[in-house]
């Protein structure tokens, strides 16, 4: 079990003189320039490391494909683990994950999570070699329910806020309004993700918190079925009839 957080995932790439940062569609983003310098600075010359990228621009490493000389996709996990431990966990800048094997360490360590409000935690096989995207050899649990959402305004009644939506049977619909104090301010058009505690037969987010810019997602990804999914327990069921029907005649 691995600790999750709540940065931007992130694969980082060093080729000598040169540092990349791509996101999960493997497209180019900046990365901070105090980050890329340290990451050069390094001994290793060489590695490309999957990650996130944290607001205070430190990174948490999670896996490693490679590291200086080694190609290390066909090691276990844990093997793995182990070498990034050793090129990389003397450095402040960077942190390895944190894993937790027996029963009553991974019920310990949920707790830890759930109580520092952390975003979640990863389940991986310790003996599974590194497989690319989709590989089933590792599930994510949430804490929060999250929701990718399209911000389609921005400071309503002269609030610091954004009121943000996602696509649903041919238009945009509204699902809440979220702060924007102290958080990374987007712009109309940017897809953004949302937490919440679950969504209301109508489509509308409860309790819902802005996490930051979704820079690997595009708007047409932001679909209403996200809410469908998390429809409070409670209503699953219920004689709503064509609750969701209408939705687009009433907003």
């Amino acid at each position: 079990m691995l600790f999750r957080s709540n940065g931007k995932r992130r694969v980082i790439i060093r080729d000598g003189g040169y540092v990349y940062c791509l996101n999960k569609e493997s497209e180019v983003r900046d990365l901070p320039r105090s980050l890329a310098a340290k990451l050069l600075s390094h001994p290793l010359d060489r590695f490309v490391l999957d990650c996130e990228l944290m607001q205070d621009e430190s990174i948490k490493v999670f896996d490693a494909l490679i590291l200086g000389k080694h190609l290390l996709g066909g090691e276990e996990y844990t093997t793995r683990l182990d070498m990034i431990r050793t090129a990389f966990g003397k450095f402040a800048y960077i942190e390895v994950a944190s894993l937790a094997i027996t029963e009553n360490d991974k019920r310990l360590f949920a707790q830890q999570l759930q109580a520092e409000n952390a975003e979640g935690l990863v389940l991986r096989r310790l003996d599974a070699s590194y497989k690319q995207g989709d590989s089933r050899q590792h599930k994510k649990i949430k804490f929060w329910r999250t929701v990718d959402c399209v911000v389609l305004s921005i400071g309503t009644n002269g609030k610091a806020s954004a009121r943000v939506g996602v696509w649903h049977k041919s238009k945009w619909i509204e699902v809440c309004g979220v702060s924007l104090i102290g958080k990374v301010q987007p712009v109309v058009g940017n897809v953004v993700e949302v937490k919440c505690l679950y969504s209301t037969p109508d489509l509308h987010l409860v309790q819902p918190g802005l996490l930051g810019i979704r820079d690997d997602k595009s708007p047409k990804q932001c679909t209403s079925d996200q809410l469908t999914r998390i429809l409070n327990k409670n209503w699953i069921g219920l004689p709503f009839g064509n609750c969701l029907d209408k939705i687009t005649s009433s907003r």
